[in-house]
């Protein structure tokens, strides 16, 4: 049988290296993207023991540029297509709205375009958000939740949602969308939150650092582990029918909650070293609780996840002890 190939975009993401990684070991070859031009090798951008190199092709993409996008689909001729490019930092987004519609909702038009074109039998998988629901009223929220995004990155999400959609139903294309609602790791920047207060706590409870300021601790999201959620993407375009699917934890917890277990896993009460600071709390909070519903692709995929969220605070906090401690 020969090799499948894949190309998943958004290189720097926590969410590419584990699909990468998932995807080489399946015996895929995968083309990994990047808009910044690339000098490293495939094992020093993905960070892999060298075991799958060979598996591995890493390209420059422009997603503004539909001509480039034709290019890569033409050149690779792609059995799947993992579209996870794109800001993901919300406050960030807000900064630059007209950047982010162009990135998400244009970017991912591109390459479905060019998809069709060159490739009209590939799969594509596009990472949508649970930011597309926002101000819902329903709780948990499922596919058939009504979206009403409160932020530019929901819209954006949703308009390029629509844009799968109707490549999936009017041009017969094989195309999905999953509904992603928070996911971390050891590959997320500290730029988020979690990853701020994980790697806080390792520093502190090794002297590198006093005092870590955050805002609204009371905050809570439905949060997950980023390499579940890289299988739930494969399993969407491994399915007789394309379709879109909600892909959650089902459960919700505080930022408090992230202080409390990791600061408890480096022996630390997280209340001698944690300070508010009202310029890091994002302005408003949801009418409803942001909690996913994953049922239909339990049910018609089987994905389930296999990290716990206090499983996923202790994993990343040892690795974070490991680097602040320097072994």
């Amino acid at each position: 049988m020969a090799m499948k190939r894949a190309i998943v975009t958004g290189r720097h993401g926590q969410d590419a290296w584990y699909l990468t990684n998932f995807l080489t070991a399946k015996g895929y070859r995968v083309t990994i993207t990047s808009h910044q031009p690339l000098s490293s090798s495939p094992r020093d951008v993905l960070g892999q023991s060298g075991k799958h190199d060979d598996q591995l092709d890493v390209c420059t993409l422009d997603l503004s540029d539909s001509n480039d996008c034709q290019q890569l689909i033409s050149s690779v001729q792609p059995d799947e297509v993992y579209h996870l490019a794109g800001p993901s930092h919300i406050p960030t987004c807000e900064q630059s709205p007209e950047e982010t519609v162009d990135a998400i909702a244009q970017g991912t038009l591109h390459l479905l375009e060019a998809t069709q074109r060159s490739n009209a039998t590939a799969r594509f998988f596009f990472a949508s958000s649970a930011e597309i629901f926002g101000d819902t009223e329903q709780s948990p929220q499922s596919e058939s939740t009504v979206p009403h995004p409160r932020n530019i990155y929901g819209v954006a999400k949703r308009q390029a949602q629509q844009l799968v959609s109707y490549y999936r139903r009017k041009k017969g294309q094989f195309a999905c969308s999953g509904i992603l609602y928070n996911h971390e790791s050891i590959r997320r920047p500290t730029t988020f939150v979690t990853r701020k207060i994980t790697q806080a706590a390792a520093r502190i409870a090794v002297g590198r650092q006093s005092r870590l300021q955050l805002g609204r601790i009371d905050a809570q999201r439905d949060w997950s582990w980023a390499g579940d959620f890289v299988q739930a993407m494969w399993l969407m375009l491994q399915a007789d029918e394309p379709d879109d699917y909600v892909v959650a934890s089902g459960e919700t917890h505080r930022v408090q909650d992230w202080l409390e277990i990791a600061f408890a896993r480096v022996s630390l009460d997280w209340r001698k070293y944690v300070d508010y600071d009202p310029s890091l709390a994002r302005g408003g909070t949801n009418k409803t609780m942001l909690v996913g519903d994953a049922t239909k692709i339990r049910n018609e995929l089987g994905w389930h996840a296999t990290v716990d969220f206090v499983d996923l605070v202790h994993q990343m906090v040892d690795h974070d002890m490991q680097h602040a401690s320097g072994s």
